[in-house]
């Protein structure tokens, strides 16, 4: 069944006899119409940023397990790696003093 005969029926509509009356239920149609099509948009909006989050999440778990395999294979548990847009580094600690006594609250 077609929207606009849903649509006619739902509100038991009889077929108009006159132009004014068709014109009346067309400019309803075309309004639901416009609604339901805004309202799949901005559903399809919130589905596509949802999605590109956790395929967002799904690439980069899969782009760094390679790198962590290979330090664990190659390296000593000293040994990070700091990967920038343009630069990847290996940094060896020689050296740490850790404390959280400048922290402030």
């Amino acid at each position: 069944m077609s929207l606009a005969k849903e649509f006619i029926e739902a509100r038991n509509i009889k077929i108009p006899t006159d132009v004014k009356q068709l014109t009346k239920i067309m400019d309803d149609y075309a309004f639901m119409m416009v609604h339901l099509e805004q309202t799949a948009v901005s559903a399809n909006k919130t589905l596509t940023i949802k999605n590109k989050t956790k395929m967002e999440k799904v690439t980069f778990e899969q782009a760094v397990k390679p790198l962590m395999k290979w330090l664990s294979e190659n390296k000593h548990p000293h040994t990070t790696a700091i990967v920038t847009g343009n630069l990847a580094e290996l940094v060896e600690g020689v050296e740490v003093v850790k404390t959280d006594e400048f922290i402030v609250d």
